[in-house]
């Protein structure tokens, strides 16, 4: 139990400066690469249409982050 709340605790350390901006900015990033190999998985399946929307998706994961890291930036 103690090991636990040293590793929340270290957890909450290193999150102190970041903004929810940035975070959900890390996040989009994150999607944008899981999306991003959907579009590789579905187009070596010959899969298109699946493809054509992963790859959507990722173009919006990459602008919503931006937007949040344009929004952190304004903040300061």
């Amino acid at each position: 139990a103690r090991k636990s709340k040293i590793q929340t605790r270290n957890l909450e350390d290193k999150l102190e400066g970041a903004t929810i901006q940035e975070i959900a900015a890390i996040v989009h990033g994150g999607l944008f690469a899981l999306h991003s190999l959907g579009v590789y998985y579905n187009l070596r399946k010959r899969r298109y249409l699946d493809a054509g929307i992963h790859g959507a998706i990722a173009i919006y994961d990459i602008i919503a982050s931006y937007r949040h890291y344009k929004s952190r930036r304004q903040d300061e």
